[in-house]
């Protein structure tokens, strides 16, 4: 081994100072990187506290988003791709029962869809596309309870940074009680449609059997019963008259019921409905008619005017149970049938003394019972808006055809009673009457009439009797033949000069297709009926119309003022 060379002392000053100059650059490169590091770390805490800023940023943006989704009136709920559920607000929570946390991350159609739809949407879900989404439908959502609500959604697509489908934002609506009201209404305009039609039939037909059969017919309709049938008294029984929903054959013509010991002879005795959910073993039920129709339910309505039984209104078997809905849509259409009936009764007697009282007697009552019907029919009508806020539109206007129905209904039925009690016409102003037969050619036709009267006056009887009975026709003609969208009348009545003499003059004006009265016979369209009643009481009578153009009617009268 070799030892190492001792520095010689005159070769001492020049190392130390070397080392010292490295220890010097060694010194530096530490408090460089020193530097560095200390940058560094600063750099590292400004990331450390930004990430934590943006953290808490985040994590307000998502509590400030959750909370506007838990304040916003609507159901939201946020799925991905797989249809998994990872939003769900507390609207949703409130509609269905679930909580988020026992919906979290589940497929939504576990819990939400009817069974008939989740197979569908499972198959969709497995092809989604953001093109491909639905925005708008309505679907039944299954609560907690088992209650279907019906629920109108709008969804959303969220994309990914490559443009695929991420999320889907799905927005609701619980329209079910809207959907119920929508139906509620729409079962009641459809009743009124079939009780005005009873009531127009009433007033137009003669044909009791045939009138008879449509009360009948519409009874069973709008109770949803399988059979109806309706009785006629006949001293000390009832006769069935009409059957509905079943065969001839089932029963047969001549079959009658006793009044005691049946539903229908016991509600007339009491005057008043007699409903039976269960006829196994009830006395009030006649065992023979329950066994030749097989009768699980029924419910009787009396036919009386004044004092008088006329018969009874029955309806029988329906999926559910008789309920006091029923009861009141029978009693809503025995107006009708005792108009029919009483109608039959009194042009049977038409050639006694009597029948003009009696005439009497029956506008009194039916003016009653089918004012006050009508009556309630328009207090419904009203009452049906404030159920009806989702949508009040839509509902204004199918309430304000139900009302315009029921006015006119009203006048048809008053001016039948002008038909039965003819003097009537004499004691009403010719300007009302011709109001009324507006009114009730507009409930009837749904086209507006307006009426335009320079004075109420008092006219001659013939003339007033004509002139009614020229609106009158001039208005049936225009709903058979014309197509017309609007309608004028207008009765004048004017001085002229110091004469004594005024002018009187009724024009009616349609809109309608119009004709060419040359190409029309004179006794066709009713033209000459109008005509002979002008000329009766010496006024003049002309027609004024083209093909498109619409068409006029002139009658002109001249009286002397006495």
């Amino acid at each position: 081994m070799t030892a190492a060379p001792i520095p010689s002392s005159s070769n001492q000053p020049v190392a130390e100072k070397e080392l010292r100059r490295h220890q010097a650059q060694l010194e530096r490169i530490i408090r460089e990187q020193a530097a560095e590091l200390a940058l560094a770390n600063e750099q590292l805490q400004s990331h450390i506290d930004a990430g934590r800023w943006i953290e808490q940023t985040l994590i307000a943006e998502r509590d400030f988003i959750a909370a506007i989704l838990d304040t916003v009136d609507a159901l939201i709920i946020v799925l991905d791709r797989q249809g998994h559920t990872i939003r769900f607000n507390r609207t949703c929570e409130e509609t269905t029962g679930y909580s988020f946390d026992e919906v979290r991350d589940q497929p939504f159609w576990s819990l939400f869809l009817i069974p008939a739809e989740v197979e569908p949407v499972r198959a969709v879900l497995a092809e989604l596309r953001a093109d491909r989404i639905s925005n708008r439908h309505e679907a039944y959502w299954l609560t907690r309870d088992g209650q279907k609500r019906l629920i109108a959604w709008s969804n959303t697509a969220l994309l990914d940074d490559n443009g695929e489908l991420e999320y889907i934002i799905c927005t609701g609506i619980d329209i079910t009680e809207r959907r119920r009201a929508e139906e509620t209404l729409q079962k009641a305009y459809a009743e009124q449609e079939q009780i005005l039609a009873v009531q127009q039939a009433v007033t137009s037909r003669l044909d009791l059997d045939a009138v008879l059969q449509m009360i009948a017919a519409a009874a069973r309709r709008l109770t949803g019963a399988r059979v109806s049938l309706l009785y006629l008294f006949e001293v000390d029984h009832l006769r069935l008259a009409v059957v509905s929903g079943t065969k001839d054959s089932d029963i047969p013509t001549d079959y009658t019921l006793p009044l005691t010991g049946s539903t229908a002879g016991l509600s007339l005795q009491a005057g008043r409905p007699i409903l039976v959910n269960e006829t196994t073993d009830d006395p009030r039920v006649y065992a023979d008619l329950i066994d030749r129709l097989r009768l699980q339910r029924l419910v009787a309505v009396p036919l009386v005017s004044g004092q008088q039984p006329l018969g009874v209104l029955e309806v029988a078997d329906k999926p559910e149970p008789f309920g006091p809905d029923d009861t009141q849509i029978l009693a809503m259409l025995t107006p009708g049938a005792v108009i029919a009936l009483e109608n039959a009764r009194l042009y049977a007697q038409s050639q006694r003394a009597a029948v003009l009282e009696e005439r009497q007697r029956l506008a009194r009552e039916l003016h009653d019972a089918v004012t006050q019907t009508l009556f309630s029919a328009s207090l419904i009508a009203e009452v049906l808006p404030e159920m009806w806020a989702q949508d009040p539109a839509q509902s204004r206007h199918m309430l304000q055809d139900l009302q315009q129905l029921s006015r006119g209904a009203l006048a048809e039925m008053r001016t039948l009673l002008l038909e039965l009690r003819p003097s009537a016409l004499l004691e009403a102003k010719l300007g009302d009457l011709i109001h009324q037969l507006a009114e009730a050619f507009t409930g009837r036709e749904g086209v507006p009439v307006a009426v335009e009267l320079d004075r109420q006056d008092t006219f001659p009887s013939e003339m007033q009797v004509s002139l009614y009975r020229i609106t009158q026709e001039a208005l049936h003609n225009i709903a058979k033949h014309a197509g017309a969208s609007r309608v004028i009348i207008h009765l004048r009545r004017t001085p002229t000069g110091s004469n004594p003499l005024k002018r009187v003059s009724l024009e009616i004006r349609d809109d309608g297709c119009g004709f060419d009265p040359a190409n029309v016979p004179p006794d066709h369209l009713g033209l000459g009926i109008m005509r002979e009643r002008a000329e009766s009481i010496g006024a003049t009578f002309d027609i004024i119309s083209q093909p498109g153009q619409g068409t006029q009617i002139n009658v002109n009268w001249k009286v002397t003022v006495t």
